[in-house]
């Protein structure tokens, strides 16, 4: 999935060397950046609890448990008893590139938390009001990324790219919602941002005959992110079946900070120099709504999404420089559907989903791509809920795109996603 935009890509490493090119013969192939410039830190989102991922995320219009801080706070309101929830998820990346016949593969993994919550009903009068908090592992940034350009002709190729990421994006998150009306519920939250990002950049060129070039270069480095976000949710009631759910996010204000090292080989010759890192992105507003309806021993759930990539701000862009530049990313509706069985006279509950999220980002390798597969995610999912006081969930989900250059088809790249998710909750 694997799968968190130049936002919290600490550096952007250009290939320096210019080469004259040709629309048509692929010997004269160059492009600007080695790897794409997308950084996972914005969009390799990982989705919160099995539940929801069993439901393929769309989750918006259900929110009944203390994940709602996450989904939409408004549907905290449901909750009339103390809930506690633990998740836990393992993510698998692999990433193919393919240039003119020559294959690399890749691949990367993580195991760990996937969330804390806790959520608390206050007795009222009349309504209901819930508070709640929470830790997330919001955005991802594993990645492992190989490449390898082997090409004969006027000049002969044998360069290999290697990229390793490391860490994540966490958010710390309070909130509450309360009844406004008999059948709306208004919520909001409030986020504390914080992650990691480790990036491994190497590269070796060994390019003979008209050019006559051979270096390796490595770039190292390390940074931290802070920030903050809110969201604003609402949830209206149609009877003791229907939901509507709708939330509002705001943009995610990071400030990033971190070092690294440069080191390079050319002509037998050694050197190293130190880079800093001090950036302030912000990471775009979206917004989501979604429905469910319940007819018996069935839920079905359905969500529409949009995010507005193409405005976001402070990230390092191609063409950046000359005023009126399209930005690398675009504006992305999104959605998917949801079905969830309760199995008569037992505990199990089964469910899967399908939701499509295209990916925002347009370029590949720094150049314009053309999506040969769009971005699918389905997932299947099940669970038991004993005396309406425990739950345990699983849910597992897979997603895969792929995308080539616009006017080199031979160059391209294949992304899979492969999640697990187990959720356990408790309401006393």
């Amino acid at each position: 999935m694997k799968r968190l935009l130049p936002v919290c890509i600490v550096a952007i490493w250009s290939i320096c060397a210019a080469l004259p090119t040709s629309a048509q013969d692929p010997q004269d192939y160059f492009n600007i950046d080695d790897f794409s410039s997308e950084a996972l830190y914005a969009t390799g989102e990982l989705g919160v609890g099995a539940r929801a991922m069993g439901l393929g995320g769309n989750y918006v219009g259900i929110a009944d448990d203390a994940t709602a801080l996450y989904h939409n706070p408004a549907g905290l309101a449901q909750l009339v008893r103390i809930e506690t929830s633990l998740g836990l998820h393992s993510l698998r990346d692999e990433s193919t590139h393919e240039m003119f016949g020559a294959t690399a593969t890749a691949d990367a993994s993580y195991s760990g938390l996937d969330h804390i919550a806790i959520a608390y009903p206050f007795p009222t009068y009349r309504g209901s009001l819930v508070l709640a908090g929470g830790v997330f592992r919001a955005r991802s940034s594993d990645l492992d990324t190989s490449r390898r350009d082997r090409r004969t002709g006027s000049t002969n190729y044998d360069d290999e790219f290697d990229r390793a990421q490391d860490g994540g994006l966490w958010q710390w998150t309070g909130g509450l919602a309360v009844d406004l009306l008999r059948d709306l519920s208004f919520g909001f939250n409030l986020s504390y941002w914080h992650g990691t990002l480790e990036d491994d950049q190497l590269r070796s060129i060994d390019e003979s005959g008209v050019l006559n070039y051979r270096y390796d270069d490595r770039l190292v480095t390390e940074s931290d992110a802070d920030g903050f976000s809110f969201d604003l949710g609402l949830m209206t009631y149609a009877g003791e079946h229907g939901r509507l759910g709708f939330v509002l996010r705001s943009p995610v204000w990071l400030n990033i900070d971190g070092a690294g090292t440069y080191f390079l080989d050319e002509a037998g010759s050694s050197t190293q120099d130190y880079v800093y890192i001090v950036d302030e992105p912000r990471l775009p507003w979206s917004m989501a709504v979604g429905g469910s309806y319940g007819i018996g021993w069935a839920l079905l759930t359905g969500e529409l999404r949009y995010k507005a990539w193409d405005e976001v701000e402070g990230v390092p862009r191609s063409g950046s420089d000359i005023p009126g530049a399209d930005p690398d990313y675009d504006a992305q509706w999104g959605g998917g559907l949801g079905l969830e069985i309760t199995v008569p006279g037992s505990p199990l509950r089964l469910r899967g989903g399908w939701s499509r999220d295209p990916e925002p980002y347009r370029l590949h390798l720094g150049q314009p791509s053309t999506m040969a597969q769009e971005r699918d995610l389905w997932s299947v999912g099940g669970g038991v809920l004993l005396s309406d006081a425990f739950a345990l969930d699983i849910g597992a989900a897979f997603a895969e795109f792929e995308r080539a250059d616009r006017q080199f088809p031979q160059v391209s790249e294949r992304r899979s996603e492969r999640r697990i998710h187990v959720t356990g909750a408790y309401r006393f």
